[in-house]
C-alpha cells in the first residue's frame, strides 16, 4: 500500500500461533482427513520429499503424515483481504499437490460477501490450473479448472524423487474495490487416494497507484 508515510504491508504467520492465524479457518464437510497445520513428515513416503516448507517450519496440508482418505470435501478459508479500488492485485501461493489425476484435486474460490456466496477463480487465466475436471461428473469441481499433480515431471507419486513446491500466481484485479476471501477447496472420490495438497505463503499482492500525477524528466 502506497500511503503518506511510504509503502507498508501486513502479514500473519502459521509459525507464531498454536492454531490458525487470525481470520483463517477450516470448513470441513466430509471425509476422514482434512486441512492440518504443522511440519511436513514424509516418513510414510507421502508428500514433498525435502520435508521443508518454502518458508518457515509449518504450513497447511491435507493430512501431513500420510495420504488423504476417500470421500473428502474440505476447505481452507482465508481472512478478508481489502483490495483497494483502482489497484492491480495477484493471488499468490506456494504449493505441491498429488492426487488421483483428473478424478480428485484442489481448486480455488473467491467471495466478496464474507463467504455467503463463492465464485470459482482462475478459469479465465490461461495455464493457471493443470486441467479441466471432466471425467468425474459427481465432483463438485466438474467443469472447472483443478490442480491434481498431473503436470509434475515423472509423476507426483512416491517413485519420483523431485517433489518440490511451485509458486502459483493469478491476477485478481477484477475484484479491486472489494473485501475478498479466498477458499482452497479439496475433493476426493470413493476409490484411489494419493498424497494430498500442501500450501504455504498464501496471500494477495497488491499494487497501489495514485489516480493522478505529473511527469518528471
Amino acid at each position: 500500500w502506497e500511503g503518506h508515510n511510504g509503502p507498508w504491508s501486513v502479514s500473519d504467520s502459521f509459525e507464531s500461533v498454536q492454531e490458525l492465524p487470525k481470520g483463517w479457518r477450516v470448513d470441513h464437510e466430509r471425509g476422514m482427513t482434512s486441512w492440518e497445520r504443522g511440519a511436513i513428515s514424509n516418513s510414510l513416503g507421502y508428500g514433498p520429499n525435502n520435508t521443508a516448507w518454502p518458508s518457515g517450519n509449518e504450513g497447511m496440508a491435507i493430512n501431513l503424515n500420510g495420504g488423504y482418505s476417500s470421500n473428502v470435501y474440505t476447505h481452507l478459508v482465508s481472512p478478508i483481504y481489502q483490495i483497494p479500488l483502482g489497484s492491480t492485485a495477484r493471488l499468490t501461493f506456494n504449493h505441491w499437490i498429488c492426487t488421483e489425476a483428473a478424478w480428485d484435486g484442489g481448486t480455488i474460490f473467491t467471495s466478496v460477501d464474507d463467504g455467503i456466496t463463492w465464485q470459482h477463480f482462475g478459469d479465465n487465466i490461461s495455464g493457471f490450473y493443470e486441467r479441466l475436471s471432466q471425467v468425474n461428473t459427481n465432483s463438485p469441481f466438474h467443469g472447472r479448472g483443478i490442480f491434481d499433480g498431473s503436470t509434475v515431471t515423472n509423476g507426483c507419486g512416491t517413485g519420483n524423487n523431485n517433489h518440490t513446491f511451485n509458486r502459483i500466481s493469478g491476477d485478481i484485479s477484477n475484484l479491486a474495490g472489494n473485501d475478498v476471501k479466498i477458499r482452497f477447496s479439496f475433493f476426493s472420490d470413493p476409490y484411489v487416494e494419493a498424497d494430498g495438497w500442501y500450501i504455504d505463503d498464501a496471500g494477495i499482492e497488491i499494487d497501489r497507484f495514485q489516480t493522478t500525477g505529473t511527469w518528471m524528466s
